[in-house]
């Protein structure tokens, strides 16, 4: 199953603006920011309640979007909303490019599940091609369409990277990658995968904080 294809969003709360919060409130949306845009399957696993989903969007401290395919609908995304921006000066962002915004919830998929494992520390920035996780050394996360992709983790000093990718077809032996299959990203547990001359193998990641790199 492809993960939010083809997708229109459409803000819920444009206008919503509450003055009066709590700290734990401001807390999620900080978490939020950090990630930039989450699914609200991806902040229950970060342990965000529709009840608590639903104040925050109310507030204004969130933002939430319908999410439309061409055939459905999707769980909602979210973002940090107008109270977080002006009273905690956090970014609210906005997403004209769909596929920069499923590039993003992709990659979030991955990030979260090494973020619930270590409690690393996590850089998402839209505006990068490449996001970064630092359990022990900073380790890229990106989803790719394009075979050219070899060099970005490099642009960013990256030497050890998670590629997201269609399929097998996109993967490359002899690199310092790990690869996860886009089909998969919606299982219990996310599968890494790492190629060995023409053979595509399974591996264990710890992403445990050690004296070791994550990826190895």
């Amino acid at each position: 199953m492809s993960f939010y294809k083809e997708i229109q969003i459409q803000c819920a709360n444009p206008n919503a603006y509450y003055p009066w919060y709590s700290p734990k409130d401001m807390d999620i949306a900080e978490m939020v920011a950090q990630f930039s845009v989450l699914t609200s399957f991806q902040l229950r696993k970060l342990g965000c309640s529709s009840n608590v989903l639903s104040r925050l969007v109310k507030h204004g401290i969130l933002h939430r979007y319908k999410v439309k395919t061409p055939n459905s609908s999707l769980p909602s995304i979210f973002t940090t909303g107008p109270t977080a921006g002006k009273l905690a000066k956090l970014p609210v962002p906005r997403f004209t490019n769909m596929e920069v915004l499923r590039s993003l919830l992709i990659v979030n998929q991955v990030i979260i599940h090494i973020f619930l494992e270590s409690n690393a520390n996590v850089d998402v920035n839209p505006r990068r091609p490449i996001q970064i996780i630092t359990v022990n050394k900073p380790t890229g996360v990106m989803y790719t369409r394009s075979l050219n992709y070899t060099e970005i983790p490099l642009r960013y000093n990256l030497t050890q990277a998670i590629i997201i990718v269609p399929n097998k077809s996109y993967i490359y032996s002899g690199l310092p990658f790990r690869y996860v299959l886009e089909d998969e990203l919606q299982q219990s547990q996310i599968r890494f995968y790492y190629c060995s001359g023409e053979n595509i193998l399974p591996v264990n990641i710890n992403f445990n904080k050690k004296e070791n790199a994550a990826v190895v």
